[in-house]
């Protein structure tokens, strides 16, 4: 499905609470009229970022994965907005921290739902993976430094290796599982989705839980052992192999710095995923 922006509706009066229900680094999400919602992101995004990320919704929504109804084009204003049926629910991140004993549980959880992406179809409207990541790596690499060479070597073996390619979320963290009342896990923030191998999209939930992804400041302590309830699920699979992970981790790692988030923080790390690799 094609969208364009001139066709968006003018929305007058943008929400019905004062706060918004959930914000991220690039948006924030308000509650709107006839049940549903308005995800409104920073002035500084594009709009055609916003336009991608309803056309991905969209498609896996379609494709039955546990998607939120993307309900079209919106404008706030001078922004473009998407309008999204409402998910009565609350998150994994709010869950835990109501309750930090079931951390690991949820990362179980978590993993299991990582796990049952693999059973959808795979739309042809979302982009390739490792063209996506070849994008990112050359956007950040004065960052990488003298590795560039040596993680685009690592990215191009990994690209030419035969393993299927399945749906990939692309940011997939507990503050973008919601839980219905129904337990029905639904997921959002769509605008990573991709075609690629289900590994790939594994190593990028690890680095984001080992990066504190969703915390204000520091990460909470249960974090780490959410990460360990989903390490526990995923390499127990049948499709886990600890040395195309940790290939993937690096290269996850070194495309997240083309993000601008947390630069400091995920240099570090992919520095010490790369000597990992290199000595294993």
């Amino acid at each position: 499905m094609t969208y364009d922006p001139r066709m968006a509706t003018q929305v007058n009066e943008m929400a019905t609470a004062e706060t918004p229900l959930a914000f991220g680094s690039r948006s924030a999400v308000f509650a709107s009229t006839h049940g549903s919602v308005l995800k409104v992101p920073t002035p500084d995004t594009p709009p055609s970022w916003i336009i991608a990320e309803s056309v991905y919704c969209d498609a896996v929504f379609h494709a039955g994965a546990p998607a939120p109804q993307m309900q079209g084009l919106v404008r706030v204003g001078e922004t473009l907005a998407i309008r999204f049926a409402r998910v009565d629910g609350e998150s994994m991140w709010d869950r835990v921290m109501a309750n930090l004993s079931s951390a690991a549980s949820a990362g179980a959880t978590l993993a299991e739902t990582h796990v049952n992406l693999r059973s959808y179809p795979v739309p042809i409207t979302i982009p390739e993976l490792t063209s996506r990541l070849r994008a990112k790596l050359h956007l950040a690499r004065e960052l990488i430094g003298e590795q560039y060479n040596n993680v685009r070597s690592i990215l191009d073996s990994l690209a030419s290796s035969s393993q299927p390619l399945v749906l990939c979320h692309g940011d997939l963290h507990p503050k973008n599982v919601l839980e219905e009342v129904d337990s029905r896990m639904v997921l959002v923030d769509w605008f990573d989705a991709a075609r690629g191998p289900w590994l790939a999209d594994v190593a990028r939930t690890s680095l984001l839980l080992d990066l504190g992804q969703g915390a204000e400041g520091p990460a909470p302590a249960w974090l780490s052992e959410l990460h360990h309830g989903y390490l526990k699920v995923v390499t127990s699979d049948v499709q886990f192999d600890a040395r195309t992970f940790a290939r993937w981790r690096v290269v996850c790692a070194a495309a997240r710095l083309a993000e601008g988030l947390h630069i400091e923080a995920t240099f570090q790390l992919f520095q010490r995923e790369l000597a990992d690799l290199g000595t294993d």
